[in-house]
């Protein structure tokens, strides 16, 4: 949980440094959200970055989006 809860904190600093709106959902002890982002991460461990209910990944990935200037596409088209 340790390395999870390290993750969590550098991705809301990489939005905030984007300037991009979220809500972060804790799942630890809610069985029913855990098997729905299981199902619906397409692979992706957590903790993971939703964006209008698609995966787009964990630290690495929101960090070659935002590199690319894909992460801003995504959240405002």
């Amino acid at each position: 949980m340790d390395k999870t809860r390290r993750d969590a904190t550098r991705l809301t600093e990489i939005l905030d440094g984007a300037n991009i709106p979220y809500k972060i959902s804790n799942i630890q002890e809610d069985a029913a959200a855990q098997m729905a982002v299981r199902r619906d991460s397409k692979g992706f461990r957590l903790p993971i970055v939703f964006v209008a209910g698609e995966p787009v990944g964990g630290r690495a990935e929101l960090v070659n989006l935002m590199n690319s200037g894909e992460l801003s596409k995504k959240v405002f088209g």
